[in-house]
C-alpha cells in the first residue's frame, strides 16, 4: 500500500445508509488521492471565468483567483485540506473519513433535501494520538435528478471564489465536485477549523465539533429550545461583521455597475416557481383581478394585485455585483472566538443584485426566526415600520421589550450596510424600488415555506404591510 496507489477509505460515523456510505467512501478516497499528491486525470480546475464541473478530472494543485489585478497563486488540496498529509504519508497509509450529522453537531439541517453533514479525515487508530486530523469540511450529499443542484453550486462558487479570496479565511468554499453511483457530493473545507472546531479531544486524533449558527443565538434570544446552549454573541455586531466579509462580493471587488433590470426577472428564483403554488395565495386573498381585500375585518391591498402590477413597471437600475444568494441565519456559522463565517454557496452568483443578500435576511429576522408569540400589536407595528427612519421610530414604542428592540437594531443595521448598494438612498421612490420591492418579491416566495417560518402570522403581515406600501408609495403614479 502506497500513497499513489491508496485502499477505500473507510467512513465512521453510521449517518448514511450502505448506498450512501458507498459512494462517498469512493469520493472520498479519489479526493485523498489528491491530497495526497496522487493524480486523478490530467485536466486541472476550471478558470474562475470557465466554471465548469471537473469531477475527478483535476491534479493536485488548484489555481486560485486573488487581488484586483487579477493575479493568481496556486495551493494544493493538501494544503487546503489536510496540511500535514503529505509530510506523514507512510504514518498515515490510507485514513478513515469521521462524518458526523449537523443536527449532532447542534445546528439545524437545510431546507434544501439534500444530506449536508461535517466530515475530516483522521489518521488510523493504530498511530492515534500523533497525526492531527484534516481541516473540517462540510459535505453535502445529493441524489438524481437533484445532483445538477449540486453540481451548480460547485459552478457558482467557481464564480465568486475571487471575491470571497479577500476574506479567504471566512469561507467554506466548495473544492471538490463527484458523482458517483447516482450520487452528487459536494465537499467544502474550512480554511481553518475554527468555524466548527470548539476544542480538541484528548487524542489530537480526534477533533470535537459542534455547529454554533446564527440561528440558534436568534432563537435564544427568544427561549426558543435549538438543542444547544451557545454562548452570548451581540447580534448587531454580528450583522455588520457579515457584510464586512460579503462587501468584496456586492461590490465585485470595486467592479458593481448599475445596470437596469425588470425586477420580476431578477428576483425569479426567489419567488420559487411562484405559478405553480400562488392558487394556494388566492384562497387567502382572492383574484388577482381585486384591488382591494378584506382582512381580519380591515379593507388591506391585494398582494396577489401589487405583483401583477409590479411585472409592469419598466426596468429599473440596479447595482450589480455578487452575491452568497442565500445569506439567511443558519448559513452564519461561529467560530470559538465568536466570529461569523460563511457557508453554503448553492445559490452564488456573479452579476447578480447586491440586495439579494440583504432582503433574504431581512426576511428572516422578520418572521422566519422570529419568535411566535408576540403580541399582535408587536407583530403588526413590526410589519409596518418598513423604512429605517421608521424603525428608528419603533424603538421608543418597544422600550423596555429587550428582545424586540434588539431585533429592530438588527434591522437598522442591516439598512445602514445596505444603503451602499441602492443608487439614491435618501430618495423614497428609488429605495422602494431597489430595496421595498425586492424585500416584497422575497418575502412572496417565502410564504411556500409558510409552514418552516417560526413566526406565520408575521410573514403573512409583512406581505401585506410591504404591498400596500408598494401601492402608495410607488405604484399610485
Amino acid at each position: 500500500m502506497t500513497a499513489a496507489n491508496p485502499e477505500r477509505i473507510k467512513v465512521v460515523g453510521e449517518v448514511l445508509d450502505d448506498k450512501q456510505e458507498s459512494a462517498v467512501a469512493t469520493s472520498a478516497t479519489k479526493l485523498w488521492k489528491l491530497v495526497s499528491g496522487s493524480k486523478c486525470g490530467a485536466e486541472p480546475i476550471a478558470a474562475a471565468d470557465e466554471p465548469r464541473v471537473t469531477g475527478t478530472k483535476t491534479t493536485a494543485a488548484i489555481a486560485l483567483e486573488v487581488g484586483a489585478d487579477g493575479r493568481t497563486t496556486t495551493t494544493t488540496f493538501g494544503e487546503a485540506i489536510w496540511p500535514v498529509a503529505r509530510d506523514a504519508l507512510d504514518t498515515i497509509g490510507t485514513p478513515s473519513l469521521r462524518l458526523l450529522p449537523l443536527s449532532r453537531l447542534g445546528a439545524a439541517e437545510g431546507l434544501s433535501g439534500n444530506r449536508v453533514l461535517i466530515g475530516y479525515f483522521t489518521a488510523p487508530v493504530v498511530v492515534s494520538g500523533k497525526i492531527m486530523p484534516s481541516r473540517p469540511m462540510v459535505v453535502k450529499i445529493s441524489k438524481q435528478p437533484e445532483n445538477n443542484k449540486i453540481a451548480e453550486e460547485y459552478n457558482c462558487a467557481v464564480a465568486v471564489r475571487k471575491y470571497a479570496l479577500y476574506n479567504p479565511g471566512e469561507f467554506a468554499l466548495p473544492l471538490f465536485f463527484d458523482t458517483v453511483d447516482g450520487f452528487g457530493i459536494l465537499w467544502s473545507p474550512f480554511s481553518s477549523s475554527l468555524p466548527v472546531l470548539q476544542s480538541h479531544e484528548h487524542s489530537p486524533s480526534r477533533l470535537n465539533l459542534a455547529i454554533e449558527d446564527f440561528s440558534i443565538h436568534l432563537r435564544a434570544q427568544a427561549g426558543t429550545p435549538s438543542g444547544s446552549n451557545p454562548g452570548k454573541i451581540n447580534p448587531v455586531e454580528t450583522i455588520h461583521a457579515v457584510y464586512d466579509l460579503l462587501k468584496p462580493l456586492h461590490s465585485r471587488g470595486g467592479m458593481a455597475t448599475p445596470t437596469r433590470c425588470s425586477l420580476v426577472e431578477e428576483y425569479k428564483w426567489y419567488l420559487r416557481d411562484f405559478e405553480e403554488w400562488r392558487h394556494e395565495l388566492c384562497s387567502i386573498w382572492g383574484s388577482k383581478e381585486h384591488r382591494d381585500i378584506e382582512v381580519d375585518g380591515r379593507t388591506r391591498v391585494n398582494p396577489l394585485w401589487v405583483f401583477e402590477r409590479i411585472q409592469e413597471l419598466r426596468p429599473v437600475k440596479l447595482m450589480v455585483g455578487a452575491v452568497q444568494g442565500d445569506m439567511h441565519p443558519r448559513n452564519v456559522v461561529f467560530s470559538e472566538r465568536r466570529s461569523p463565517h460563511i457557508i453554503d454557496f448553492g445559490w452564488a452568483r456573479d452579476h447578480s443584485h447586491a440586495i439579494k443578500d440583504f432582503v433574504l435576511m431581512e426576511c428572516n429576522l422578520r418572521f422566519m426566526v422570529l419568535q411566535p408569540l408576540l403580541s399582535k400589536d408587536k407583530i403588526e407595528a413590526f410589519a409596518r415600520s418598513i423604512t429605517r427612519a421608521e424603525l428608528t421610530h419603533l424603538t421608543p414604542v418597544l422600550a423596555g421589550d429587550e428582545y424586540c428592540t434588539k431585533r429592530v437594531e438588527m434591522l437598522c443595521a442591516l439598512r445602514e450596510r445596505a444603503t451602499d448598494y441602492v443608487h439614491d438612498p435618501d430618495n423614497d421612490r428609488r429605495w422602494h424600488e431597489q430595496y421595498t420591492i425586492p424585500l416584497f418579491l422575497v418575502a412572496l416566495g417565502l410564504l411556500k415555506l409558510l409552514r418552516q417560518a417560526d413566526c406565520q402570522t408575521a410573514a403573512l403581515a409583512t406581505v401585506l404591510a410591504l404591498a400596500e406600501r408598494i401601492a402608495s408609495d410607488v405604484l399610485k403614479s
